[in-house]
């Protein structure tokens, strides 16, 4: 399917226009033809009782005839609210021709209403599809016979759309020939205030910002007076003025327009330390080993052209390879400003000859394009965009210079879907497209692919901002207000609001990207806290379960009947947070679960301390029982030894006169035997069997 599928058929009706209007009736169709090239592609035929036009969309193409029908009146002289005898078709064709209710419609039209749009049976199926996200009103169809319908919109004019950028054609007009510099008419190129322009001088970056009726009514106050923008830019100007001044940034943009074609450009390219296209526009690693070409760069930006030239000229002479190819170059621009005219093109072709480098080689083809193309030798300007070799032809402003000089030329509706393309890719080509007045000829179907662009990247923004705010909603249930995260991510979409608010396209793109990082940072901060809240609770089970296998095992569970009731209450309430901890909690159950572990572990804290103090409590019952049991064996083996001991000494005493037997049978020596033995031999005894064994457990 063609990129502009919709075919416009405006089917006039001669003789009864010259019957109303007389001579008229020719310039009003001039003059319709006229203001619709601005808003469409035309058909390729010239059938006095046809005019044919592609659009990208029905709605547009149903409001730019209505308006080209409006102008044309006006241009033409015709009343205002005289009725011209034209039918107004629209169409959904399969191929590049109209569809049989059109012809039908061409040959018997006597049932249509003049100046009232219809469409065809095709289109209509295809009506929702095409039109969806316009934000049209309430439309109708009513039938008009041969698979026609006559559409009608609530309210009236809902059609009528107005131009995203009105003031592209201001700078085209003047009386001098189109600017080398900046395409403007209103100066030849040795009054071009971007000679006092540098690389730093950039506006594109902040106009970005500005929203797009912002940047229309500041285009239209400065260049409906191009003396203003020239009292704007003098010499040396201060780079936080261009921060500060939305004037001076809209100034500077609509110059960055043409950045490559003028001087500043070409200082940096030749002082660029890479050899790739790119390193051209980067202002940082210079490498300013030629004085004389520096100097030469001013003379030339400050109109003192005599010492330039010479500056330049020596730069050849004295054979200095590196630098030659820069110095034709700027002889080239020093004989536009100068009047030389004839030189030019001798210069800059020198330079090619000279071009080593990648950066050289696309940046003089398209010096030399620029050259051709302002003085209307397209098919030369296009033949030295063919002559760039390999991957310099994707560059963006090759591509860029060839979309313009299709459009000069009249034909060809690939640059449609390129723009597209090319502003999809660089943010900053939206910009420049929407200021192009070398766009002016196809405007409409251009601002239509930038609103379209604009509108999606509304919604896509509106979308990923509603997101951001219903993460930001739920981050108080994740976060407490004095951790680092919190602050930062408030910070952060306190910014997405501002960007989104400011309605500019940066802004936009700005809180798009933005939102999609703060809701990747909220995705970090719900796994990380979910996950901390796991181990917490994993923790906290296996506590509770170290608890339950102590206590299953403990011989004196009656003696604590109320740490019992706490250990069972501990592992429900553990047992009830596990069974959501495991699956996929949202801010509000992470917030309950994260209060329930608050709560859970400082009841979790005393239940183990009180199980160390239960199990100090155990082995000392244990060793209080073990010390008795080893007393008791202890006095009883003791009792044992000295009843065993008694007669054998009695029987080793008979023959030493009874000595023992007599010490034996002493009260006093018996009370204290029984005594040591009982309440000292004894207890050391057990005391020391207690602890052995206690040792080896």
């Amino acid at each position: 399917m063609s990129a502009t599928p919709i075919l416009l058929f405006l089917h006039l009706l001669p003789f009864q226009g010259q019957g109303i209007s007389g001579e008229k009736w020719r310039d009003f169709i001039n003059a319709l033809r006229h203001e619709l090239r601005h808003h469409g592609l035309p058909a390729d035929d010239n059938n006095p009782e046809f005019i044919r036009f592609h659009f990208n969309r029905p709605q547009t193409a149903i409001g730019a005839a209505l308006d080209a029908v409006s102008r044309a009146k006006a241009a033409s002289a015709i009343a205002a609210n005289a009725t011209c005898p034209l039918h107004i078709i629209l169409d959904y064709p399969r191929e590049d021709q109209p569809g049989p209710e059109i012809l039908e419609a061409g040959m018997d039209g006597e049932f249509l209403l003049p100046e009232q749009p219809y469409i065809t049976r095709a289109l209509k199926k295809e009506w929702d599809r095409l039109t969806a996200g316009s934000g049209l009103g309430d439309i109708t169809f009513e039938a008009a016979g041969n698979s026609l319908f006559l559409i009608k919109s609530t309210p009236p004019g809902g059609f009528r759309t107005r131009p995203l950028f009105n003031g592209r054609p201001l700078p085209l007009k003047g009386e001098h020939p189109p600017c080398f510099y900046c395409s403007s008419h209103a100066h030849l190129p040795g009054q071009c205030p971007a000679r006092f322009l540098d690389m730093r001088h950039r506006g594109i970056p902040h106009v970005g910002y500005l929203p797009p009726e912002e940047i229309e009514r500041i285009f239209t106050t400065l260049f409906s007076d191009p003396g203003k923008v020239a009292a704007l830019l003098e010499p040396g100007l201060d780079l936080s003025r261009i921060r500060k001044n939305p004037e001076l940034q809209v100034a500077c943009a609509w110059f960055d327009l043409n950045l490559i074609h003028q001087p500043r450009f070409l200082r940096n390219l030749v002082f660029s330390i890479g050899q790739k296209w790119p390193a051209a526009f980067l202002t940082e690693g210079q490498n300013m080993d030629c004085q004389p070409f520096n100097l030469g760069i001013d003379c030339l930006r400050s109109g003192n052209y005599q010492e330039a030239g010479e500056l330049f000229t020596n730069i050849i002479n004295t054979r200095e390879k590196s630098r030659q190819f820069g110095a034709n170059v700027a002889l080239a621009m020093h004989s536009l400003e100068s009047g030389n005219h004839k030189y030019v093109l001798s210069y800059l072709n020198r330079a090619r000859a000279l071009a080593r480098s990648e950066k050289e080689e696309v940046y003089i083809h398209l010096i030399l394009s620029r050259y051709h193309y302002v003085n209307d030798d397209l098919w030369k300007a296009e033949d030295e965009l063919g002559r760039i070799k390999g991957p310099g032809r994707s560059h963006q402003e090759v591509r860029y210079a060839s979309i313009r000089i299709a459009i000069k030329r009249g034909f060809d509706s690939n640059f449609l879907s390129e723009i597209r393309r090319l502003a999809l890719g660089d943010r900053g080509i939206f910009i420049r497209a929407l200021m192009d007045p070398e766009l002016t000829p196809v405007m409409g179907l251009v601002d239509e692919i930038l609103a379209e662009i604009l509108s999606g990247l509304k919604g896509r923004a509106l979308d990923a901002v509603d997101m951001s705010k219903k993460e930001l909603e739920e981050l108080p249930y994740w976060l407490d207000e004095n951790e680092p995260e919190w602050t930062r991510n408030i910070q952060l979409g306190e910014t997405i609001n501002k960007a989104f608010s400011s309605g500019s396209y940066f802004g936009l793109i700005d809180a798009e990207s933005r939102a999609g990082t703060l809701l990747l940072s909220c995705q970090r901060i719900r796994e990380k806290k979910a996950q901390q809240l796991k181990e917490s609770w994993l923790t906290a089970d296996n506590v509770c379960r170290s608890c339950a296998s102590f206590w299953k095992d403990f011989s004196y569970c009656r003696l604590f009947r109320r740490f019992e009731e706490r250990l069972r209450r501990t592992k429900a309430e553990i047992r009830s947070i596990g069974a959501r901890v495991e699956i996929a909690i949202d801010g509000v159950s992470y917030r309950k679960l994260y209060q329930r572990m608050a709560r859970l572990t400082p009841g979790l804290d005393r239940l183990r301390g009180d199980l160390e103090k239960i199990r100090t409590i155990g082995n000392s019952i244990d060793l209080c029982r073990a010390f008795a049991r080893n007393l008791l064996i202890s006095e009883l083996l003791l009792m044992g030894v000295i009843l065993l001991a008694i007669p054998v000494l009695a029987q080793l005493d008979s023959a030493g006169g009874g000595v023992i037997i007599s010490a034996l049978t002493d009260p006093g020596f018996q009370h204290q035997a029984l005594t040591l033995a009982g309440f000292v031999v004894a207890p050391l005894l057990a005391l020391v069997l207690t602890l052995g064994r206690t040792l080896r457990n």
